[in-house]
Protein backbone atom coordinates (compact mmCIF):
# COMPACT_ATOMS: atom_id res chain seq x y z
CA UNK A 1 0.00 0.00 0.00
CA UNK A 2 0.86 3.65 -1.12
CA UNK A 3 0.00 5.97 1.08
CA UNK A 4 0.33 10.12 -0.32
CA UNK A 5 -0.83 13.52 1.04
CA UNK A 6 -1.43 16.60 -1.03
CA UNK A 7 -0.56 19.39 0.42
CA UNK A 8 0.06 23.42 -0.87
CA UNK A 9 3.57 24.60 -0.35
CA UNK A 10 3.22 26.79 2.97
CA UNK A 11 5.86 28.85 4.66
CA UNK A 12 7.20 27.66 7.61
CA UNK A 13 4.51 25.34 7.77
CA UNK A 14 3.36 24.22 11.71
CA UNK A 15 4.48 21.05 12.92
CA UNK A 16 1.48 19.38 12.05
CA UNK A 17 2.04 19.88 8.35
CA UNK A 18 5.18 17.66 8.90
CA UNK A 19 3.29 15.26 10.65
CA UNK A 20 1.48 14.91 7.79
CA UNK A 21 4.41 14.89 5.62
CA UNK A 22 5.85 11.85 8.10
CA UNK A 23 2.81 9.75 8.14
CA UNK A 24 2.82 8.85 3.91
CA UNK A 25 5.16 7.22 1.64
CA UNK A 26 4.73 9.79 -1.11
CA UNK A 27 4.32 13.11 -0.49
CA UNK A 28 2.58 15.70 -3.33
CA UNK A 29 3.36 19.16 -3.27
CA UNK A 30 0.36 21.02 -4.75
CA UNK A 31 2.37 24.22 -6.35
CA UNK A 32 0.16 24.52 -9.46
CA UNK A 33 -3.45 25.44 -7.93
CA UNK A 34 -4.34 29.57 -7.24
CA UNK A 35 -2.53 31.73 -5.19
CA UNK A 36 -4.04 33.03 -1.89
CA UNK A 37 -3.23 36.17 -0.68
CA UNK A 38 -2.07 36.57 2.42
CA UNK A 39 -2.72 33.41 3.40
CA UNK A 40 -0.47 30.55 4.82
CA UNK A 41 1.03 30.54 1.18
CA UNK A 42 3.41 33.57 1.94
CA UNK A 43 3.32 33.78 6.13
CA UNK A 44 3.39 32.52 9.44
CA UNK A 45 4.35 33.05 12.86
CA UNK A 46 7.32 33.15 14.97
CA UNK A 47 7.24 33.69 18.89
CA UNK A 48 8.68 36.99 20.41
CA UNK A 49 8.90 37.71 23.85
CA UNK A 50 5.17 39.78 23.32
CA UNK A 51 3.69 37.29 21.53
CA UNK A 52 3.45 35.81 17.97
CA UNK A 53 4.71 38.10 15.34
CA UNK A 54 3.59 37.29 11.45
CA UNK A 55 6.56 36.73 8.92
CA UNK A 56 5.25 37.90 5.26
CA UNK A 57 7.18 37.08 2.21
CA UNK A 58 6.25 40.48 -0.38
CA UNK A 59 5.02 38.91 -3.26
CA UNK A 60 4.10 40.69 -7.28
CA UNK A 61 -0.03 40.31 -6.94
CA UNK A 62 -1.04 43.31 -9.03
CA UNK A 63 -3.12 42.47 -11.62
CA UNK A 64 -2.12 38.29 -11.06
CA UNK A 65 -5.06 37.46 -8.28
CA UNK A 66 -5.14 34.28 -10.53
CA UNK A 67 -1.99 33.35 -10.65
CA UNK A 68 -0.89 29.33 -9.66
CA UNK A 69 1.26 29.29 -6.51
CA UNK A 70 4.25 28.25 -8.63
CA UNK A 71 3.95 31.69 -10.94
CA UNK A 72 4.18 34.14 -8.12
CA UNK A 73 7.35 36.20 -7.78
CA UNK A 74 9.18 37.42 -4.33
CA UNK A 75 8.41 41.04 -5.09
CA UNK A 76 12.35 43.29 -4.83
CA UNK A 77 10.46 45.99 -3.33
CA UNK A 78 11.83 45.16 -0.05
CA UNK A 79 14.30 43.05 1.45
CA UNK A 80 12.05 40.43 2.96
CA UNK A 81 14.89 38.01 3.23
CA UNK A 82 17.55 40.33 5.58
CA UNK A 83 14.14 41.34 8.03
CA UNK A 84 13.16 37.93 8.28
CA UNK A 85 16.63 36.56 9.14
CA UNK A 86 16.78 39.66 11.69
CA UNK A 87 13.68 38.91 13.13
CA UNK A 88 14.28 35.40 13.64
CA UNK A 89 18.00 36.14 14.94
CA UNK A 90 16.54 38.61 17.77
CA UNK A 91 14.13 36.39 19.22
CA UNK A 92 15.56 33.10 18.59
CA UNK A 93 19.45 33.41 18.83
CA UNK A 94 18.93 32.64 23.33
CA UNK A 95 16.84 28.89 21.96
CA UNK A 96 19.41 25.83 23.05
CA UNK A 97 19.40 24.16 19.07
CA UNK A 98 19.55 27.83 17.02
CA UNK A 99 22.77 27.61 16.51
CA UNK A 100 22.56 24.09 15.81
CA UNK A 101 20.42 24.80 12.45
CA UNK A 102 20.23 28.23 11.97
CA UNK A 103 22.64 28.01 8.87
CA UNK A 104 20.78 25.72 7.01
CA UNK A 105 17.14 27.95 7.30
CA UNK A 106 18.81 30.74 6.62
CA UNK A 107 20.49 29.20 3.48
CA UNK A 108 16.84 28.73 2.45
CA UNK A 109 15.64 32.32 2.61
CA UNK A 110 19.24 33.71 1.26
CA UNK A 111 19.27 31.26 -2.12
CA UNK A 112 15.46 31.82 -2.88
CA UNK A 113 14.29 35.58 -3.12
CA UNK A 114 12.44 34.83 -6.89
CA UNK A 115 9.79 32.45 -7.05
CA UNK A 116 7.75 31.75 -3.96
CA UNK A 117 7.13 28.31 -4.39
CA UNK A 118 10.95 27.33 -4.65
CA UNK A 119 11.25 29.37 -1.40
CA UNK A 120 8.38 27.47 0.60
CA UNK A 121 9.86 24.12 -1.10
CA UNK A 122 13.35 24.52 -0.33
CA UNK A 123 12.22 25.03 3.44
CA UNK A 124 10.05 22.08 3.79
CA UNK A 125 12.55 19.69 2.04
CA UNK A 126 15.22 20.92 3.76
CA UNK A 127 13.46 20.64 7.39
CA UNK A 128 12.30 17.41 6.24
CA UNK A 129 15.66 16.07 6.13
CA UNK A 130 17.02 17.77 9.44
CA UNK A 131 14.04 15.83 10.84
CA UNK A 132 15.18 13.02 9.02
CA UNK A 133 11.99 11.77 7.75
CA UNK A 134 12.30 9.35 4.79
CA UNK A 135 9.00 10.64 2.42
CA UNK A 136 9.57 11.28 -1.17
CA UNK A 137 8.61 14.38 -2.35
CA UNK A 138 7.12 15.25 -6.13
CA UNK A 139 5.39 18.11 -7.31
CA UNK A 140 1.95 18.07 -8.80
CA UNK A 141 3.03 20.63 -11.49
CA UNK A 142 5.52 17.91 -12.65
CA UNK A 143 2.91 15.27 -13.18
CA UNK A 144 0.75 16.69 -15.83
CA UNK A 145 -2.92 15.76 -14.34
CA UNK A 146 -5.82 16.91 -14.64
CA UNK A 147 -9.18 17.45 -13.04
CA UNK A 148 -10.84 19.63 -10.99
CA UNK A 149 -10.82 19.51 -6.84
CA UNK A 150 -11.69 15.99 -5.34
CA UNK A 151 -11.25 14.18 -9.08
CA UNK A 152 -7.90 15.95 -9.52
CA UNK A 153 -6.85 14.69 -6.23
CA UNK A 154 -7.75 10.88 -7.05
CA UNK A 155 -6.03 11.17 -10.28
CA UNK A 156 -2.67 12.55 -8.99
CA UNK A 157 -3.02 9.13 -6.56
CA UNK A 158 -3.98 7.42 -9.29
CA UNK A 159 -0.94 8.61 -11.92
CA UNK A 160 1.81 8.22 -8.53
CA UNK A 161 0.23 4.65 -7.86
CA UNK A 162 -0.95 5.21 -4.43
CA UNK A 163 -4.11 3.15 -2.65
CA UNK A 164 -4.75 5.16 0.20
CA UNK A 165 -5.02 9.05 0.75
CA UNK A 166 -4.63 10.65 3.68
CA UNK A 167 -6.24 14.75 4.19
CA UNK A 168 -6.27 16.99 6.72
CA UNK A 169 -9.03 17.63 8.94
CA UNK A 170 -10.01 20.49 7.29
CA UNK A 171 -10.98 19.17 3.55
CA UNK A 172 -13.58 16.64 5.42
CA UNK A 173 -16.37 19.04 4.85
CA UNK A 174 -16.13 18.71 0.77
CA UNK A 175 -14.42 15.14 0.64
CA UNK A 176 -16.88 13.50 2.40
CA UNK A 177 -19.60 14.25 0.33
CA UNK A 178 -18.65 12.13 -2.43
CA UNK A 179 -17.44 8.61 -2.86
CA UNK A 180 -15.27 8.91 -5.53
CA UNK A 181 -12.09 7.58 -3.68
CA UNK A 182 -14.32 4.66 -2.47
CA UNK A 183 -15.06 4.41 -6.58
CA UNK A 184 -11.35 4.54 -7.55
CA UNK A 185 -10.39 1.72 -4.51
CA UNK A 186 -8.54 4.72 -2.78
CA UNK A 187 -8.53 4.26 0.67
CA UNK A 188 -9.26 8.12 2.25
CA UNK A 189 -8.42 8.63 5.57
CA UNK A 190 -7.71 11.84 7.91
CA UNK A 191 -4.72 13.60 9.81
CA UNK A 192 -5.75 13.87 13.17
CA UNK A 193 -3.09 16.32 15.37
CA UNK A 194 -3.43 17.24 18.76
CA UNK A 195 -0.72 20.16 19.17
CA UNK A 196 2.77 18.92 21.69
CA UNK A 197 3.19 20.97 24.33
CA UNK A 198 7.38 22.35 24.51
CA UNK A 199 9.78 24.48 26.71
CA UNK A 200 9.29 27.78 24.60
CA UNK A 201 11.65 30.54 25.57
CA UNK A 202 9.99 33.88 25.93
CA UNK A 203 6.96 33.03 28.17
CA UNK A 204 4.25 31.48 28.29
CA UNK A 205 3.50 28.33 25.71
CA UNK A 206 1.78 29.56 22.09
CA UNK A 207 0.97 26.99 19.80
CA UNK A 208 0.75 26.80 16.13
CA UNK A 209 3.92 28.91 15.19
CA UNK A 210 5.83 27.86 12.47
CA UNK A 211 7.97 25.09 12.40
CA UNK A 212 11.22 26.44 12.78
CA UNK A 213 9.44 27.36 16.86
CA UNK A 214 9.82 24.20 18.47
CA UNK A 215 13.14 23.11 16.33
CA UNK A 216 15.03 25.87 17.50
CA UNK A 217 13.71 24.98 21.01
CA UNK A 218 13.70 21.23 20.85
CA UNK A 219 16.31 19.91 18.57
CA UNK A 220 15.61 17.80 15.35
CA UNK A 221 15.49 14.41 17.11
CA UNK A 222 12.89 15.71 20.02
CA UNK A 223 11.13 17.56 17.36
CA UNK A 224 10.18 14.20 15.19
CA UNK A 225 9.66 12.39 18.07
CA UNK A 226 6.86 14.93 19.58
CA UNK A 227 5.17 15.08 16.31
CA UNK A 228 4.90 11.49 15.40
CA UNK A 229 3.90 11.31 19.37
CA UNK A 230 0.92 14.24 18.34
CA UNK A 231 -0.21 12.06 14.78
CA UNK A 232 -3.01 9.48 14.55
CA UNK A 233 -5.44 8.85 11.49
CA UNK A 234 -8.60 8.81 11.50
CA UNK A 235 -10.74 6.17 8.87
CA UNK A 236 -13.62 7.82 7.09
Amino acid sequence: MIKTAIMQPTYFPWCGYFGLIDMVDVFVIYDDVQFDKRSWQQRNKIKTSSGSQWLTVPVDSKGKQFQNINKVKISTQSDFAKSHIKAIEVNYSKSKYFKVHKNAIFDCIKENQTSLANLNVSIILEVSKILDIQTDFIKSSELNVLGKKEERLVNICKHISATSYISTPGSRIYLDETDIFKRNDIELSYQAFSHPLYSQINGEFISHMGIIDILFNCGSVKTLELIRESCMIEKN
